[in-house]
């Protein structure tokens, strides 16, 4: 059976370790996706556009993830319409992240989901949107991936404005205990964050078996030192992934677990 590695490198998406920025997302995916995997799971991603090399649109993510999840309902959405691009089991809606009302109108036509994957604009204020918009249609127990969380289109334009990013938000949550505030959140919505979030991990980048030992040790290091609080780091590049589960039915009792990995899984 293939891996998730291999699926994305087959299919060619970059969330592998062999396509463009190689970002080896599989590599946790792989993981904590695993308990899924021969589930009748539904599934969001939000971003899907790759030209291959003819210049035609594809969505190599959907295809990985149809290859993965054998039993899965998938939905993509993204600005680009994919209406004529052929994935079985997989439905695809266009639209801009930024519109609430086109989000929930997807969620209501293809949710609830069990996974949602935010691989969109990257811009702050769109992640935060989508998140307060899609929450509700998470279901117990499911995850919200929040990618490339190191990395906004107007980085500059976001600081000079104060838009928090979601790392910062998220660090500041569940690693120095302060509230979820967000102008893009509804204080109910914020609230209900803080209550449902059982666990967020956040993953630093490009860390795998080819890594020297040497930058592995610092990573490792600096990542707990965040994780402890002894320090408010403001490289945005320290983490590139952020996971949120939403507490469970039977988890009522469980408070907030606050982890960070490497690329090959290893808890720091």
């Amino acid at each position: 059976m293939a891996t998730l590695t291999q699926l994305a490198n087959q299919f060619n998406s970059d969330k592998g370790d062999q396509v463009r920025c190689c970002h080896r997302y599989t590599t946790l995916y792989e993981t904590i996706f695993e308990p899924y995997r021969d589930r009748p799971i539904s599934i969001l991603e939000i971003g899907l556009q790759r030209e291959t090399t003819q210049h035609q649109l594809d969505c190599p993510s959907l295809r990985m993830w149809l290859e993965f999840f054998p039993q899965a309902k998938i939905a993509g959405f993204d600005l680009t319409d994919f209406s004529e691009v052929d994935i079985p089991r997989a439905k695809t809606y266009q639209g801009d992240q930024s519109d609430a009302n086109r989000l929930r109108e997807v969620a209501e036509d293809a949710g609830p989901f069990d996974i949602i994957i935010d691989d969109g604009s990257h811009a702050s204020a769109h992640q935060q949107i989508t998140l307060g918009t899609l929450w509700p249609y998470l279901n117990p127990g499911g995850l919200f991936v929040i990618e490339d969380a190191h990395w906004q289109p107007q980085r500059d334009v976001e600081r000079r404005e104060g838009t928090e990013t979601m790392l910062s938000i998220f660090k500041r949550f569940s690693i120095y205990g302060e509230p979820i505030e967000s102008p893009y959140l509804s204080d109910e919505r914020c609230h209900e964050l803080e209550q449902d979030i059982v666990r967020c991990t956040f993953s630093h980048p490009f860390v795998d078996e080819r890594t020297k030992p040497q930058k592995r040790s610092m990573i490792r290091e600096v990542a707990r030192r965040v994780l402890k609080g002894k320090k408010r780091y403001s490289d945005q590049r320290l983490f590139k992934l952020i996971v949120l589960e939403k507490r469970g039915t039977a988890d009522q009792s469980r408070g907030l677990e606050t982890t960070a990995v490497q690329m090959t899984c290893d808890s720091v």
